[in-house]
């Protein structure tokens, strides 16, 4: 209904209506207030009352003018959460109005019904699945099982490829990384190195730092310096978080030290709901080389920031662990840990050492790559084999 049906509402009130925008009165004090949609009552002094369906509002009182009685006004916005609903107001008789439609000026205007309505805001589409392939204990020019991993990497081309350290055996050598590169390197445009203690044998790291300078530039200063080496990559909807365990080689791995306080930064900015870090040194294992205190302060970073998993390699065997706080107590909330020093090198027995009281799964027998398949939200694993062998562990788990 019309205003000019309401001859007790002062004539110089005027309504106007732009798309997804009304308002009624052109004297209006600021922004009060926003409510979901419903309908609104208001009733005005003089006996008005307007009724408006509405999914965002805007609510003022009229500032008054001289020979104006107070009125409320309402004023319609989009929401940043809605839209308007495409009904126009609608003004009806209070008790104590009666319609008189000679009573009002030509200058009042009807409310017109807006056609158009805002897009709602959408949630974003989930990142796609993303496949990373990761081993450690690799090459050695003088062996061959980095060769039947590296047939493994063939097999998923679109694949990304992480290494867990100790590349190329046994000083991590210029020749020596030549030998890496004639398996693995047929990955090198997709991966992504660790160092381990091996790459470290030659002065500088200069056969790890020389070889893998194009995979590591990108991340510079940190990932390409010799008393650094740690960086981070975005993979789908994960954060790679690669850092260095080698500690007596930058300056210690405790919690005063340089790598500490990167990783606190970089835990504190990253917004990715799953993350997943790679230590060459595995904190828990199985065997020969069980635990390695060291790379506690790493640990408990990244727990406090709800990491789900980390990869290792040094132990040259397989194993999973289940989920576990920084001093190695049983927690479902805890990090996962993976042993995955499978890449070709050599075997190391279980026999060697104590067996973990948290271990899963374990296999001393079996070159092969871990295969992560990682989700939006969730991620799930398989143990890769090489040729000939049966061994392999698989599972899914969601993100913290």
């Amino acid at each position: 209904m019309p205003l000019s049906e309401f001859p007790d509402v002062p004539s110089r009130i005027a309504t106007t209506m732009m798309r997804a925008t009304c308002q009624i009165s052109p004297d209006t004090d600021t922004f009060l207030g926003r409510r979901p949609c419903h309908t609104i009552r208001t009733r005005y002094p003089e006996g008005v009352s307007s009724t408006i369906g509405v999914r965002g509002m805007r609510v003022s009182r009229s500032r008054g003018t001289a020979g104006l009685a107070p009125v409320m006004a309402i004023v319609l916005a989009l929401a940043a959460c809605g839209q308007g609903t495409g009904e126009a107001p609608t003004l009806s008789p209070g008790p104590s109005t009666q319609a008189n439609t000679s009573a009002a000026p030509s200058s009042a205007a009807q409310v017109p019904t807006p056609t158009d309505t805002a897009t709602p805001p959408t949630t974003p589409d989930p990142q796609p699945d993303v496949t990373l392939l990761a081993a450690g204990d690799i090459a050695a020019c003088s062996k061959d099982g980095d060769a039947a991993t590296a047939a493994i990497l063939k097999r998923y081309p679109e694949a990304r490829v992480q290494t867990l350290g100790d590349n190329a055996y046994d000083k991590g050598t210029p020749r020596q990384f030549g030998c890496f590169d004639d398996t693995w390197g047929v990955a090198f445009d997709r991966l992504q190195p660790a160092l381990g203690g091996h790459d470290y044998m030659t002065a500088g790291g200069a056969g790890y730092f020389g070889y893998f300078a194009k995979r590591l530039a990108p991340f510079a200063p940190t990932a390409n310096e010799p008393t650094m080496g740690w960086y981070a990559y975005d993979l789908g909807a994960w954060r790679i978080i690669v850092l260095n365990s080698i500690c007596d080689r930058i300056g210690g791995c405790d919690a005063a030290s340089p790598e500490v306080a990167w990783l606190r930064t970089e835990l504190a900015r990253t917004p990715a709901t799953c993350s997943l870090a790679v230590i060459h040194n595995p904190r828990f294992s199985s065997g020969r080389k069980e635990n390695e205190p060291r790379v506690q302060p790493l640990w408990e970073e990244l727990q406090g920031a709800g990491v789900e998993m980390v990869l290792s390699g040094d132990n040259h065997t397989y194993e999973r662990l289940a989920p576990m706080t920084p001093s190695g107590q049983s927690d479902a909330s805890g990090i996962r840990q993976f042993v995955v020093g499978t890449g070709g090198r050599s075997h190391y027995s279980f026999s060697e050492g104590a067996i973990h009281p948290n271990t899963e799964v374990r296999d001393d027998q079996t070159f092969g790559v871990l295969k992560l398949t990682l989700s939006d939200g969730s991620y799930a694993w398989q143990f890769l084999h090489e040729a000939g062998k049966t061994f392999t562990d698989e599972g899914q788990q969601g993100c913290h």
